[in-house]
């Protein structure tokens, strides 16, 4: 899974950044052997899907003034704020960010209220954008600053954190692991396909450290290859 940063706030006017967390792995030494034998899978693939609801919030305004803030892994939604839906797709090579692409999603809109904006979001070794609307339709992009949870030329999937015994599930196993989330303890567990070595789904339980509690849920696809590169076309001005 993706989630290997500590808690950060990213926007387009923002610049607070997250620290990477140090990646080791300890515990279970079969979980651990596990963990590492995924590496040679993703590897061999060039694109993997997210689609992942409780890990980012945002706040997309547009109009005259538009606004678009955002920030990731915490448990806290500021006032006027939404919890996003991500649908996303990373391009891979040897297990290495090519570009990433993130489709922001607000909650269904109320009766008769309708405020915050869909977001396109995408992370290159030029830089991160981002563009109101979605991938078929969107306006110009505009530069983020600050950081970006995704990074290009970053390993998509490494080993990290303290393992549990993998456990067998059908054609899946089970693997669960815990990790530092900032003042928190993160637990994940992951559902891999046994035959393949990649992840398919997972949840991420957060907790601890006088904070929130918060959960989240992802499930991911493999596509047979990368889809073209989103084209960024920047707003002049």
């Amino acid at each position: 899974m993706r989630l290997r940063v500590l808690v950060a706030t990213g926007a387009a006017m923002l610049t607070a950044a997250g620290s990477a967390v140090a990646a080791s792995a300890g515990g279970n030494a079969q979980g651990v052997a596990f963990a590492h034998s995924q590496i040679g899978a993703y590897r061999k693939i060039h694109a993997e899907t997210v689609s992942e609801t409780g890990f980012v919030e945002m706040n997309a305004l547009l109009g005259r003034t538009s606004v678009f803030d955002w920030q990731w892994g915490s448990g806290r939604i500021p006032h006027g704020w939404v919890r996003a839906t991500e649908h996303a797709v990373v391009a891979l090579k040897n297990d290495r960010v090519v570009w990433w692409l993130d489709e922001l999603t607000p909650p269904a809109c109320r009766v008769g209220l309708c405020v915050q904006e869909s977001v396109e979001v995408v992370v290159s070794h030029k830089g991160g954008f981002f563009a109101f609307g979605t991938p078929a339709r969107h306006t110009c992009f505009g530069k983020l600053r600050g950081s970006t949870p995704v990074q290009a030329g970053a390993q998509w999937n490494e080993p990290h954190g303290t393992y549990s015994a993998p456990v067998n599930h059908g054609s899946d196993v089970l693997l669960t692991y815990t990790y530092p989330w900032g003042h928190q303890t993160a637990t994940e567990t992951d559902r891999v396909s046994r035959a393949t070595r990649l992840d398919l789904s997972g949840v991420i339980r957060i907790s601890g450290g006088g904070l929130p509690a918060f959960t989240v849920h992802f499930a991911n696809g493999h596509p047979a290859k990368a889809p073209a590169a989103p084209l960024v076309n920047l707003c002049r001005g």
